[in-house]
Order: structure tokens, then sequence, then C-alpha cells
């Protein structure tokens, strides 16, 4: 016959076991999303296309702030509509 604490050990052992795999699953469905982790370069990029497109245009067409206002204010625009697009789902 076991000793009451050997019972107890391999209660947890076996329990334990159980219990990390419905976390992981759990973590799995939520954090191992791939979009979740992008999040960043989603709402970073359109703004920073937008800097780089208005600093371009500026430059060529020699309108130094007109068109870098326009872009980042598009840029912002497009970085709210993913963020929307991420919520979303």
């Amino acid at each position: 016959m076991k000793a009451a604490h050997e019972r107890k050990i391999n209660e947890h052992f076996e329990i334990a076991p159980q219990i990390i795999k419905k976390k992981k699953t759990g973590e799995k469905e939520f954090w191992l999303n791939p979009m979740l982790y992008n999040v960043g370069i989603y709402l970073m990029t359109p703004i920073l296309l937008g800097v780089f497109i208005g600093f371009t245009l500026d430059r060529i067409l020699k309108t130094k702030p007109f068109f870098v206002i326009i872009f980042i204010l598009l840029g912002t625009i497009g970085s709210f509509y993913n963020f929307w697009k991420i919520a979303k789902k």
C-alpha cells in the first residue's frame, strides 16, 4: 500500500499535465494568432508610407509641408481602418 504522501505526489503529477494542456490550448487560440503579433506593423506602415510619399512629392514639386501633411493624415486614416479590421475579428 502506498503512503499518503506518495498518493498526493502521484495525483499532482497526473492532474498537472491536464491543467497545462488546457492553458496551452487556450493561449494558442488567442496569443498565437499571427495578426496580433503584427498589430504594430499594421498600424505604423500606412503612416510611415505616408511620410515617405509626402516627403518625396514635396522634394520633387518643391511644396515643402503640403504633401507631407496630406499623406500623414491619409496614413493615419489607413491605420485606424487597419485597427478597425483587426478589432472586428
